[in-house]
């Protein structure tokens, strides 16, 4: 729960780390693609492990609540 939400920040993070959605997935560029020993066939190895273990609904039990004093926050 977080009584401060705003913009909601805090519970998008907690709803990524409970679904295992490694932070950067969405990415398509990351700076050591450019690095002289970068490995784009193991990135790809690597990336889709991460993808594979990614949930795709909340871990039974698990539930994510925000609350704000300021409507407009939201």
């Amino acid at each position: 729960v977080d009584p401060m939400c705003g913009s909601g920040t805090l519970l998008i993070e907690a709803a990524q780390i409970a679904l295992r959605i490694p932070p950067g997935l969405n990415r398509d560029r990351f700076g050591f693609m450019g690095w002289l020993g970068h490995q784009p066939d193991q990135w790809q190895v690597i990336r889709a492990e991460g993808q594979a273990g990614v949930l795709t609904a909340l871990p039974h039990g698990v539930e994510i609540r925000g609350y704000d004093g300021d409507v407009a926050a939201i």
